[in-house]
């Protein structure tokens, strides 16, 4: 389901230049289309979706990185347990 970017204050936003893929400007033009949202909402909609997920694996690395560091930790303290015994 679309985000509904009608409320989104227009002047806030500010224009960018950027080249891209044909491929990706086809998807999002058929995407805009289909939605009948602006290409302008489009982009959003998409760059949104992409900062998210970055988010998501970010948060999801920060926890296997502890997850890691956990282990590690245990690891040591059995060694040190069976060094002692």
């Amino acid at each position: 389901m679309p985000i509904d970017y009608a409320c989104v204050d227009i002047q806030k936003r500010t224009a960018v230049s950027l080249r891209l893929p044909q491929h990706i400007i086809s998807t999002v033009e058929a995407y805009s289309a289909h939605n009948d949202v602006s290409k302008t909402d489009a982009y959003i909609h998409f760059l949104e979706l992409g900062i998210a997920a970055a988010a998501k694996n970010s948060d999801a690395s920060s926890l296997d990185a502890a997850e890691e560091m956990l282990r590690g930790a245990l690891q040591s303290i059995a060694d040190y347990k069976s060094e002692k015994s």
